[in-house]
C-alpha cells in the first residue's frame, strides 16, 4: 500500500484500526478508541476468533434492520394479495329492498374452494333517477369453510322508493381491517 500516513481498518482484521506510516503497516492499532500495541506485531494474519467488535455491530445491526423493514413488507404483500386474489366462488344478491326508509342489502357467497375462506362484496345500489348511485356498500362475510355459503348484509337509510342493487367485485378478506374499496379486485 502506497498513501498518507494515518488510521486505517486493520488490514490484518485483528483490531478495529491500525497505524500505516506512509511505507509500512505498525503494531499501533485502536480498538474501540483506545491505543494500544499489538503483541502479535504486523506479522501474517493468525486470524482471530470472530471479527472485530464493530464490524460484527455493524452486521448485526445490519440483519435487525432488514428483518425490521422486510418482515412488514412480506406481511403487507400476502394481505393484499389475499384481498385482491379471493378464492374461487359464487356471490349473488339475496336481498334489495326497501323497507320503513330503509335499504337493506343481503348478499350470499358460496366458497368454491378447498379452504377456509373470507371475502368482501363490493355492491353499488341505484336509485330511480336516471341510475343514480345511492351508496357504495363493503359488506364482508367471514370465514366460510370449503363448499359451504354464508352471508352478510348491510342496512343504511334512504328516502328512495326504489333500488337497484348489483355486484361490483368481490374481493378477499380486507388487508387489515381496511375498506380501501374494490381497488385491484375484480368480479
Amino acid at each position: 500500500m502506497t498513501g498518507k500516513p494515518d488510521w486505517y481498518p486493520d488490514p490484518l482484521g485483528r483490531h478495529d484500526h491500525r497505524w500505516y506510516n506512509g511505507n509500512d503497516w505498525t503494531a499501533d492499532v485502536a480498538d474501540d478508541g483506545a491505543r494500544r500495541v499489538d503483541p502479535l506485531g504486523t506479522s501474517a494474519p493468525q486470524r482471530a476468533s470472530g471479527t472485530p467488535k464493530r464490524r460484527r455491530v455493524l452486521i448485526g445491526a445490519l440483519v435487525i434492520g432488514a428483518i425490521v423493514l422486510v418482515a412488514p413488507l412480506i406481511v403487507l404483500w400476502q394481505a393484499v394479495a389475499e384481498f385482491t386474489q379471493p378464492a374461487d366462488h359464487d356471490a349473488s344478491i339475496e336481498q334489495c329492498s326497501i323497507t320503513g326508509g330503509a335499504i337493506d342489502v343481503r348478499v350470499s357467497v358460496t366458497n368454491l374452494s378447498t379452504e377456509t375462506a373470507s371475502f368482501t362484496v363490493f355492491v353499488e345500489t341505484t336509485g330511480p333517477i336516471a341510475g343514480r348511485t345511492l351508496r357504495s356498500l363493503t359488506i364482508e362475510v367471514d370465514t366460510i369453510a370449503p363448499r359451504a355459503t354464508g352471508s352478510g348484509s348491510a342496512t343504511f337509510p334512504s328516502t328512495a322508493q326504489t333500488v337497484d342493487c348489483a355486484i361490483i367485485a368481490v374481493g378477499g378478506q380486507l388487508p387489515f381491517g381496511l375498506d380501501i374499496g374494490p381497488v385491484g379486485v375484480q368480479e
